[in-house]
């Protein structure tokens, strides 16, 4: 028996390079493997936002009051609900992807989201408080707080962003599940590192994934040991860190393009240890996919991050409130600690690629969906259909 579910999502299938967009393809394809579930892909879900409502929420800075949150105006809400509930294909359970663009939806049947992180959550690690309005900060979380609480099943990808949902909103019902998360990316065979002391920094934000931190830090680590080299990928820096020795950045390497993404794997196999002073974020997951290849992370101990990084084990934590000099000092004992270092990477391959998966989510998914949803006899497929 199958059962049919809905995969609700603001993002197309087509992109399928990283972050959101990536979990989104990601979470899809592994759900349509499962031999419990048979899987209808709807989306994406992305009404256009009014240039009108952009307008005004600028204005409305300009002239010195605050901004509103137009993404998830009262009206563009409606919108969505409309497209979701007049669109949707029968089902037995509906699976969202994230909570915030759904909360003006109601149901007459089963359904959960899988999310990384709650409104509130991703306000207070990307946004300031005073730039927005109050009143429309506490409109949108008391309507995702009623959804939650509604829903029947919550899928966290980590047990951080569940407590700080749980806290924030006083969250009571027994819905929650931590499920965990995967890198967007095939898993290597082997490691196949070849000795290269070449650290390594990822972001689509360079300032807020902490650029400016793992440079200094790499500047003193290089004067000690010249032999070494700091690669970036992602964000372009300010030509000021690229005129560093020893520092290259090798570009924004999109997944979806196959030539980028042979690049890009062959840096994560060549890298030595992944320097990622992160300021905001919620769990890292590029820690996810360095550690499938091997390649150890050094990081804050903050966010979702010591859930996958254990401290000696499979990388280095860094204490907050953090400077580049914590980081050198890491840096430098990976270099200086051979024996300790290859049982680092021997670890980190070995706890990413058995716990973190997204084999591994979709299959604790499909276990909690089917407590849920009553069998009732019919044909057994995996066949999967795509709507939109």
């Amino acid at each position: 028996m199958s059962l049919r579910i809905n995969f609700i999502t603001t993002q197309s299938l087509t992109n399928v390079s990283g972050g959101w967009s990536g979990l989104s393809c990601s979470l899809y394809q592994h759900l349509t493997k499962s031999s419990l579930l048979k899987i209808n892909y709807f989306g994406p879900i992305e009404p256009p936002i009014r240039r009108s409502a952009k307008l005004v929420s600028k204005l409305r800075r300009i002239l010195g009051s605050r901004g509103r949150f137009y993404a998830f105006s009262e009206e563009r809400l409606e919108r969505v609900r409309q497209q979701v509930e007049t669109a949707r294909p029968q089902a037995d359970y509906d699976l969202f992807l994230g909570v915030t663009p759904w909360i003006g939806c109601r149901f007459d049947r089963p359904y959960g989201a899988y999310l990384d992180a709650s409104f509130r959550t991703y306000f207070n690690n990307n946004l300031k408080v005073d730039e927005f309005c109050p009143t429309d900060i506490r409109r949108i979380e008391l309507a995702e707080k009623e959804w939650l609480e509604r829903a029947n099943h919550l899928f966290w990808a980590s047990a951080w962003s569940r407590d700080e949902a749980i806290r924030h909103y006083g969250l009571t019902s027994p819905n929650h599940h931590v499920v965990g998360i995967g890198g967007n990316l095939d898993i290597p065979q082997a490691d196949t590192w070849g000795g290269q002391p070449h650290f390594l920094f990822i972001a689509q934000n360079f300032a807020l994934k902490g650029g400016p931190v793992a440079c200094a830090a790499f500047q003193t680590v290089h004067l000690k040991h010249p032999e070494t080299k700091l690669i970036i990928l992602g964000q372009e820096p300010p030509a000021r860190f690229l005129h560093r020795p020893a520092v290259e950045y090798a570009g924004y390497l999109r997944k979806s393009e196959p030539d980028e993404l042979a690049r890009f794997r062959s840096i994560l196999a060549s890298s030595f240890c992944l320097v990622y002073p992160t300021t905001s974020d919620t769990i890292g997951q590029v820690i996810i996919e360095c550690g499938y290849f091997g390649c150890p992370a050094v990081a804050p101990r903050m966010f979702a991050i010591p859930e996958i990084v254990l401290h000696m084990e499979t990388g280095l934590l860094i204490d907050t409130p953090f400077h580049a000099p914590e980081f050198e000092k890491a840096m430098l004992w990976m270099i200086e600690k051979p024996d300790a270092y290859k049982e680092l990477r021997r670890n980190v391959r070995e706890r990413c690629t058995g716990n973190f998966t997204f084999a591994a989510v979709t299959r604790r998914i499909s276990q909690q969906v089917a407590t849920v949803v009553p069998e009732t006899p019919r044909e057994n497929s995996r066949t999967t259909e795509r709507v939109m």
